[in-house]
């Protein structure tokens, strides 16, 4: 958890999800993480005015990462179900 941002999800797509940076001391949207297919991963689209210190950027870099992870291991294991059908 991070001591500054919470991470809320504002959409699950059929194999993705979008997930909403948000301040806790203020009703306030940061950014949003999401899937980005040309690189294979989740990417942070910060939004305008906004910054972030180093703990912040490694709070969301570290839930972009256990997304990413979690992405990747789905998709080999129903690619693993698929083949040993």
């Amino acid at each position: 958890m991070s001591k500054y941002m919470r991470f809320k999800l504002i959409e699950q797509k059929p194999k993705t999800k979008v997930i909403a940076v948000q301040s806790k001391t203020k009703p306030t949207r940061l950014g949003v993480i999401k899937w980005w297919s040309t690189w294979r991963c989740y990417v942070f689209l910060p939004d305008s005015d906004t910054l972030f210190n180093a703990e912040c950027l490694n709070d969301i870099q570290s839930y972009m990462k256990e997304l990413t992870d979690e992405h990747k291991r789905v998709r080999k294991e129903k690619k693993q179900l698929g083949q040993a059908r």
